[in-house]
């Protein structure tokens, strides 16, 4: 059974609630807080910013792939 996630969304940008969530930023827990790139609406750039919540370099990642595979459009 797979945990609970939380999503936490401010289309706001309230800086009150910004402040928190970088706050409660702990890797080591399970808690992560992503700030997308300002200004991108690409999958690449958010997958980055994951990679980068996490810790991991994110500029030495050429292919991201999401699980399961079974769910993604075939490319060949």
């Amino acid at each position: 059974m797979s945990p609970d996630v939380t999503v936490l969304l401010d289309p706001g940008d309230d800086a009150v609630i910004t402040r928190a969530a970088l706050a409660a930023h702990d890797p080591a827990a399970g808690h992560i807080t992503l700030r997308p790139t300002s200004g991108t609406t690409s999958d690449r750039y958010f997958a980055h910013d994951r990679l980068a919540a996490l810790g991991k370099p994110a500029h030495r990642v050429r292919h991201v792939v999401a699980s399961p595979s079974d769910k993604l459009p075939d490319r060949r």
